[in-house]
Parts: structure tokens; C-alpha cells; sequence
């Protein structure tokens, strides 16, 4: 089988994808029967969120873990949900957008992915973090407001779907010792503390694990069978 990861909303059914932001000219394809066509070979489509949480749980933090949420911090915010062990994809691959909920004087993903950085700062989280990293004092109180916001982003996770475990994408998470401090302070005022002891928070341990988790899909389906 061929399975395939793309950012944006997908009927998982027909494997039509619908206006892909990062691709403009991609308003309704049918990539599914499309490739189909060409590779003689079961295709499924996914969006890029629900194939990281799906990476993660047969190759990666969520091997041994049944309830989860794969959170990509990066360019933008988006998640993928386990929950009993299964993918919760909503009817489009909706599911899990945290990023577009209402926050501040924008939304979540305003505050925490890399638009964090670009808005505020002028300067891309990767230039950040490697400022942060050799000690300059703003790109540190920079990444100390980031982990502020990304904890009420996981709080709002927390309230939503009480996982065990979140695991943390995307290229913010390569500087998640820089903001540790900060987001597990947020955390902390979580109403419910109870919550928090059976709870997690983990970067992912492999790059391309979105990569493996487009590979599972195939894996995936056989379990929601």
C-alpha cells in the first residue's frame, strides 16, 4: 500500500484532499484514485498531524501508550489523537485542530508554533533557539513566553481529552529544553492536579516519524477493521 500525509483536510473515504494552504492550486484532488490509477496499489490518505500521532504510536513515544495526543509545534499547530488505541481522524481529518481555537487577539496557533517567533520577534524559532542557546537574554524570555503559551494549549488539551501523554513535533520540539521550565509552570495550574500526576509530556525522539506514520496507515486501517 502507499499511504500519504498531506497539511490540510482530507475525505479519507474518496481520498480527495481540499485546499492545501502550503500548495494553492490544490482545491479538490483526488489523490487517491489518482495514484491508484498510475501505481496499481492501495492508497490512503491522511492529514500530517494524524500520521505523526500514528508514527508515534507504532514506532515511537506511544508504543506502549493506548491514549495520546501528537502535538506538532512548527510552522503551525496542529495534533493527531489516540484515544483506546485508535486514531480519532473526525469526517475531514479535522480532529485535533487545536491551533484554530480562539486565544489572546488571535488563536492558539498565533502563540504557539513558529508564527509565535515571526510575529513578535521577526525572526524564524529556528534563529531563536539558536540565539537562546548561546545565552541571549530575549531569545530566553522569548522561549520562556512560548512555553507559556504552549502550556495553555496543552491545558486546553488537557480539559478537552485527559490524555496520558502528549508528544511534542515539529521543529519546536528540538528546543523543548529551552521552554521546558516555563510550559511545566503553566502545567502546573492545571484545575485539575490530579490530572497531572498520571501525565506526560515527551518530545518525539525521530525526525521523520511522520514519514512512518503515512507508511502505517496501511497498519492503522487493519486495526479499525
Amino acid at each position: 500500500a502507499i499511504g500519504i500525509g498531506v497539511p490540510g483536510l482530507v475525505d479519507r473515504e474518496k481520498g480527495m484532499v481540499y485546499r492545501l494552504q502550503n500548495i494553492p492550486s490544490w482545491k479538490n484532488i483526488a489523490l487517491k484514485s489518482q495514484l491508484e490509477d498510475v501505481f496499481d496499489l492501495p492508497v490512503l490518505v491522511n492529514n500530517d498531524a494524524n500520521c505523526f500521532a500514528v508514527g508515534e504510536r507504532f514506532y515511537g513515544q506511544g508504543v506502549d501508550s493506548e491514549d495520546f495526543v501528537g502535538l506538532i509545534s512548527g510552522t503551525g499547530l496542529g495534533a493527531g489523537i489516540i484515544k483506546n488505541g485508535f486514531l480519532i481522524s473526525g469526517r475531514n481529518c479535522g480532529a485535533g485542530e487545536f491551533g484554530l481555537l480562539p486565544y489572546l487577539d488571535g488563536t492558539l496557533e498565533d502563540y504557539a508554533s513558529g508564527k509565535f517567533f515571526d510575529t513578535h520577534y521577526h525572526k524564524k524559532a529556528s534563529e531563536m533557539a539558536a540565539l537562546a542557546s548561546q545565552g541571549d537574554k530575549k531569545a530566553i524570555q522569548a522561549f520562556r513566553q512560548f512555553g507559556q503559551h504552549l502550556g495553555q494549549a496543552m491545558k486546553t488539551i488537557l480539559a478537552t481529552l485527559d490524555p496520558e501523554l502528549i508528544i511534542l513535533g515539529g521543529g519546536l520540539s528540538r528546543a523543548y529544553s529551552i521552554y521546558r521550565e516555563s510550559l511545566e509552570e503553566e502545567l502546573s495550574g492545571f484545575a485539575f492536579p490530579e490530572s497531572l500526576e498520571r501525565f506526560r509530556v515527551l518530545p518525539s525522539a525521530l525526525p521523520e516519524i511522520a514519514i512512518l506514520g503515512a507508511a502505517a496507515l496501511c497498519l492503522n486501517a487493519r486495526i479499525e477493521q
